[in-house]
């Protein structure tokens, strides 16, 4: 059994190489009795030119066979008019079982084929390698830079406007203020909390019915809420919808489809229905939006029930995360420009005579902004650890950092890849160029 794992595809290959192998050994075989006649014949007609005292002619003649013979390059453009799918066929013909890398390479010929690759592998890793006085200069203020802003940014966020604080009950509405300041706000279905203490384990209240119900949520809202108000019905984050009567909530459940389907009869029968229910769920939206409770940060509900209803009890809603969210962008701005310019300033120190490839060059540049970050990071991280306080997290430098290793990473094997590849192309056709010094000897 082998030791490798093939796919239907690779196991094809290794038939069609099998079947070129024993092609190629069987010509070989066929061409060795024609082959050492004619060289005996060669051999016989030498001797006799030389009894014929020819034999500065006949070393002339050697001489220019031999320069010939160098010159001259074995045409391999011509192309077989076989299909692929005849070769696989004729293959498959002649070796019903399934053929393997063992059974066409010895096992010295694996071994020195797994070596080649290394040695490869290791040239990549020499040739893209940061350890030179350049590049760990470059990582040095790279690193410099990053982490202090990664320490500092989340005080500065902090001291601007709050980051990371809970609502300021102070500056925000009751509920009946922001009803009085829009208009045409009208009660929803989603609201409702009577009833639920007969049906849920945790019965909806006025404290937290908002982060448990899908029609407050500020994106998932949009659908979810216009539904109930379209169906009075109301949804919770875990997905169920019941139904609601005469203001209360019943356990009549409904499916997602059927939700669905009891909407579009309802705008079926009155077409109007569905801008007079985004109407209302815009106006709800914004009534509660500003409230002493305010609304739960968007989605986070439906992802981590749990997590969600945490915060919120902490007071920390939708308008706490939009503040904390432009410091988020600002602080992954940053990042991005302390990147981009050490990006660009070891850009202009690449030699094109000495960097024959440009893309290795630029794996070492990205080498440098992916450790940055990550030594970054991870500072800011263990800061947060160690004074146990997730403020001094720096999340827009946490999510540069993961970009740089989904985007960077890929690149870098991508590029490795490619190298590796073109490597062994080179050192084939070096090897095809033998074979053609063997096959011009030998004819």
């Amino acid at each position: 059994m082998s030791k490798f794992k093939y796919t239907e595809g690779e196991y094809e290959i290794n038939k069609v190489l099998k079947l070129n192998q024993d092609l190629s050994l069987k010509n070989m075989d066929d061409m060795q009795k024609p082959r050492n006649s004619a060289d005996a014949a060669i051999e016989r007609s030498k001797a006799i030119l030389k009894s014929l005292g020819k034999s500065k002619e006949l070393a002339m003649l050697d001489k220019q066979v031999k320069k010939t013979m160098e010159n001259y390059k074995l045409d391999v453009t011509k192309t077989s008019s076989t299909s692929w799918e005849n070769l696989v066929a004729e293959a498959d013909e002649m070796y019903p079982n399934i053929i393997e890398l063992e059974d066409i390479l010895t096992p010295e010929e694996i071994s020195y084929s797994f070596n080649e690759v290394k040695e490869i592998n290791k040239e990549f890793s020499n040739k893209t390698g940061i350890l030179n006085e350049l590049d760990l200069s470059f990582l040095a203020v790279a690193t410099g830079l990053q982490t202090l802003k990664a320490l500092l940014y989340p005080y500065l966020a902090q001291s601007l406007g709050n980051y990371g604080s809970p609502i300021n009950s102070t500056e925000r509405l009751t509920a009946s203020e922001a009803d009085k300041m829009i208009n045409g706000v009208k009660s929803v279905p989603y609201d409702v909390v009577r009833g639920s203490e007969k049906i849920l384990d945790q019965a909806l209240t006025p404290n937290n019915h908002r982060v448990k119900t899908l029609g407050h949520d500020v994106i998932l809202g949009w659908f979810y809420g216009t539904l109930n108000i379209l169906t009075n019905t109301i949804t919770l984050t875990n997905g169920t919808t019941y139904r609601v009567v005469n203001g209360m909530m019943t356990n009549s459940k409904l499916s997602i489809a059927e939700l669905i389907k009891d909407a579009f009869g309802m705008i079926f029968a009155d077409n109007k229905s569905l801008l007079r229910a985004i109407k209302v769920q815009a106006n709800h939206i914004k009534s509660d939006i500003s409230t002493k409770r305010g609304l739960p940060v968007p989605v986070l509900s439906k992802v981590n029930d749990s997590f969600a209803d945490t915060i919120y009890k902490k007071h920390y809603d939708l308008l706490c995360f939009e503040r904390d969210s432009k410091f988020v962008l600002g602080s992954a701005v940053l990042s991005s420009l302390i990147d981009f310019i050490i990006t660009m300033a070891h850009s202009m120190y690449c030699d094109e005579v000495i960097e024959k490839n440009k893309k290795l060059y630029e794996v070492r540049t990205r080498k440098i902004v992916l450790i940055s970050n990550s030594i970054a990071s991870t500072s800011s991280i263990i800061a947060s650890i160690v004074t146990r306080n997730l403020k001094q997290l720096d999340i827009g430098g946490l999510i540069t950092t993961i970009g740089h290793l989904f985007a960077d990473i890929r690149f870098i094997e991508k590029l490795k890849q490619e190298f590796v590849i073109q490597e062994l192309d080179v050192r084939l056709q070096k090897e095809i160029n033998e074979i053609d010094k063997l096959y011009l000897s030998i004819v």
